[in-house]
């Protein structure tokens, strides 16, 4: 008795609390799931807690109050009565009767609230009597369960958790006792704020006591992996700092798009392969209606009305300002003909090329362009040196046709290659680009620049033209390995200043953020002898190509960097980069590659969150250079469609294992059957949400191929976007926040900043301010402040404090 008065006489005279939260538990985050969840979130807000094991150590006065001041301005409870049978148990609670009378007259005498994340509803006299705990609740009407729909009743509560969607249910997948009120006078008031939709019963409710503690209790209970206790989380910590504390919350939604500019190989779904013989490269298109579907997307989603994609581009696949021309020789040329149709003919340095009325000679030429050069072409000339034949004409002619499909030296009049077939025998080509041709003076003199820029829209790896003779015409043409240089199959390609994909870009360079990822997306792990010279090269240059085409923020952005497949983080033992990574990181860095970076002034640089060592942010080890994560999704940089994207899915998570004889029912990450589009949209907007409700800015990363127009506007990378936001809307009501990649490189310094800098402060009751300190000057982020931005009905301010300490008024708000 004599303590519950200090607490009274403390409070009356000086109710100041620091700002500081108090977690009791029964066992560290390994053993209870309720820290295992709420300290996640603290811990990335920036929220300064202790942790009370209430299985090891007894609430003393001492722990709660210092100089008659309140330590903590809030008190969570992972469980309810702290449920213990081991060492320790008093009736099966971790607490004894004093410890729980301590806690409650702290919080009555110091006006600190309580939230429970989950556990038993103990009610009643029996229970205020053995534990001093009363939840309010009708235990003779307690009904438990694995699933309900919970219901919102929020129309007079609006400042608790104001940030969800009111008029949708919130699905409960987990055990959960529901319960309706006990309506006992000497317990608390009960207000229900959420309840199962079948019975009406309670799964969470506010209580306030008759000596002024309040309380939010839920009864579900919650964990890290369960969806529905990422949408209750904040809650329990906004309702127990009655929305005062140190850290700040936002949603963060940004997508990264990988490879601009240049080819991607495509999926094979006839071999369940990535081969390259398959390949896309954006259109001018493709940009054109990305730019429409992301207004689109923006004007029907008001908590998205400012996003951007963010491009990480590589220059090598943009226009050259001048490229000089070019003289190619062909680098394969053979005949194929209707009559041995299994196999393939060359004349030493010749191919026939013919058509009588018993066969069809036609000859194939192979010319490999230059991929580092995207321009379109001005001019385009091929020069053929062809041999009269005995039968042949002064004056053969025929025409030169743009093929459509890739081919080897092993083709044939059946087959493309050894193992695939023709689309149509003979060689397949497109009859709109054929160009006649007259044999004059053993010469052939093409322009075929129409060919060339078709062909430039095609995404073949190789530049490939049929030769067919007109009927009764038979001649010889000369191949690379004719003794003579002259005679050798040549095509000379003057190029144009611009190309479509590039114009379209830099036409709609304000409607985008741009990322450098290198010049030419070389890997730049040590292994692959990526020395300085080479990674300076790959980053410099491509910080030129930014300069050329006027993409904006160029001083601020140009200090990030997303290397090729984030390589130069991780590497493999061996001298070439192996299939499976051996070497993680950071041991298995390039630091030529960091060198590089920090001469040419790189501060961040992404890392993939799935891979080891690069899930949180951190400075590489002997740099300034943070690492900055970045998530995978399950758009593969290989699909275009939502049929190739299907196919690939299901046999990565599903048909693979069948394969090989497994279960994928009893194999990680597996699926047990295969999902059709819409369902993998929805896995990836369940996915993206929980991500999205860690309150991590991290960015998710997709590829140029997923902008691919595949259909009336539509696309993979909008299709997602829209899924996940659809979802996200359904269960929350916040802005999201689209927040460009150095932006978020800023924030994470200053964050990391503050937690060396332990930001601290109190809060005065008797005047409603706020007074912070920091060891150094830092920028601090604090929510219940007056000012700053106005988020989900609180005001959040980010402010310089330094040792000198500053004091604020507190705005509550949504109080």
């Amino acid at each position: 008795m004599f303590l519950l008065y200090l607490f009274a006489a403390s409070a009356s005279a000086t109710p100041i609390v620091q700002l500081k939260l108090l977690v009791i538990t029964t066992g560290s985050a390994e053993q209870d799931q309720g820290l295992d969840l709420i300290d996640d979130m603290l811990d990335e807000m920036g929220v300064p807690y202790d942790v009370l094991d209430a299985t090891q150590t007894t609430l003393t006065t001492d722990l709660l109050v210092t100089n008659s001041q309140g330590n903590y301005n809030g008190i969570i409870l992972t469980d309810s009565s702290l449920y213990n049978w081991g060492t320790g148990s008093v009736n099966g609670s971790a607490f004894t009767l004093a410890e729980w009378k301590i806690l409650h007259a702290y919080e009555r005498d110091y006006q600190v609230r309580e939230s429970v994340l989950s556990g038993y509803p103990m009610s009643g006299e029996y229970f205020r009597v053995t534990y001093d705990l009363d939840y309010g609740m009708d235990m003779s009407s307690m009904a438990a369960g694995f699933s309900f729909t919970g219901v919102w009743q929020l129309t007079n509560n609006n400042d608790i958790f104001e940030y969800v969607n009111q008029t949708h249910n919130l699905p409960i997948t987990d055990y959960t006792i529901t319960t309706h009120p006990n309506f006992d006078p000497d317990g608390p008031v009960v207000t229900p704020l959420l309840t199962d939709k079948t019975s009406g019963k309670i799964m969470v409710s506010k209580l306030v006591y008759a000596d002024g503690r309040e309380v939010l209790y839920s009864s579900i209970a919650n964990a890290w992996y369960l969806l529905y206790s990422q949408v209750l989380n904040y809650e329990f910590l906004n309702f127990a700092t009655q929305g005062v504390f140190i850290g700040s919350r936002y949603i963060y939604l940004a997508a990264h798009i990988d490879d601009v500019f240049i080819h991607d190989e495509l999926w094979d779904p006839e071999t369940n392969t990535t081969t390259g013989e398959k390949r896309y490269r954006n259109s001018a298109h493709d940009i054109d209606n990305i730019v429409s579907a992301n207004s689109q997307f923006t004007d029907q989603y008001t908590n998205v009305n400012s996003f951007k994609l963010d491009l990480a581009f590589n220059g090598v696949g943009a226009a050259q300002a001048s490229p000089s021309p070019v003289s190619l020789i062909s680098t394969t040329a053979l005949s194929i003909n209707s009559v041995d149709q299994d196999s393939n003919q060359t004349d030493g340095n010749k191919i026939n090329v013919g058509t009588s009325s018993s066969m069809r000679e036609r000859g194939l030429l192979q010319f490999e362009l230059p991929d580092e050069i995207s321009n379109n072409a001005a001019t385009a000339t091929l020069k053929l040196t062809t041999k009269k034949v005995a039968g042949g004409t002064e004056e053969s002619t025929g025409s030169i046709c743009l093929m459509t499909e890739t081919w080897t030296n092993e083709a044939t009049w059946n087959a493309r290659n050894t193992v695939n077939a023709w689309l149509s025998s003979g060689g397949s080509f497109d009859p709109n680009y054929c160009i006649a041709y007259t044999v004059n003076r053993n010469r052939i003199k093409l322009n075929i620049t129409s060919l060339i820029n078709h062909w430039r829209t095609t995404n073949l790896p190789t530049f490939d033209l049929l030769i067919m003779a007109d009927s009764g015409t038979l001649i010889k043409v000369f191949n690379s390995e004719a003794n003579k240089e002259r005679k050798h199959p040549n095509l000379k390609i003057s190029f144009a200043a611009s190309e479509p994909l590039t114009d379209a870009i830099v036409t709609n360079r304000d409607e985008f953020r741009f990322l450098n990822h290198t010049f030419t997306h070389r890997d730049m792990y040590k292994s692959s002898g990526a020395t300085y010279d080479i990674a300076f090269q790959e980053i410099n240059d491509n910080i030129g190509v930014w300069q050329r085409l006027g993409f904006p923020e160029f001083t601020a952005e140009i200090q990030t960097l997303v290397t090729g497949n984030h390589s130069g983080l991780e590497d493999s033992e061996g001298s070439n980069q192996a299939s499976s990574i051996s070497v993680d990181y950071p041991e298995g860095r390039n630091p030529a590659l960091f060198e590089s970076m920090m001469d040419l002034g790189i501060r961040y640089m992404a890392s993939d969150i799935s891979r080891p060592n690069q899930d949180i942010p951190s400075y590489v080890p002997e740099t300034d250079i943070l690492l900055l994560p970045r998530y995978p999704t399950s758009l593969f940089y290989n699909v275009t469609t939502p049929e190739e994207l299907t196919d690939e899915y299901n046999y990565i998570f599903y048909e693979r294992h069948i394969e090989a004889g497994d279960n994928p029912c009893t194999i990680s990450g597996a699926i047990c059957q295969p999902r059709s589009y819409s369902e993998i949209l929805a896995a990836e907007a369940q996915t993206t949400f929980r991500h999205m409700l860690t309150f991590r800015p991290w960015p998710h990363y997709f590829h140029a191929t997923n902008l691919h127009d595949y259909g009336n506007g539509n696309s993979l990378q909008y299709d997602w976007l829209y899924a996940v936001t659809d979802y996200f809307n359904q269960l929350l009501n916040l802005p999201i926040i689209n927040m460009d990649y150095y932006s978020i490189g800023v924030m994470v310094e200053e964050k990391l900043a503050a937690q060396k800098a332990n930001l601290r402060g109190t809060w005065d009751r008797n005047n409603n301010t706020v007074s912070l300190i920091a060891d150094d000057a830092i920028k601090g982020r604090i929510t219940g402040i007056a000012g700053g931005d106005f988020y989900g009905g609180q005001h959040l301010i980010t402010t310089d404090i330094d040792s000198l300490g500053r004091t604020f008024i507190v705005d509550q708000a949504n109080e």
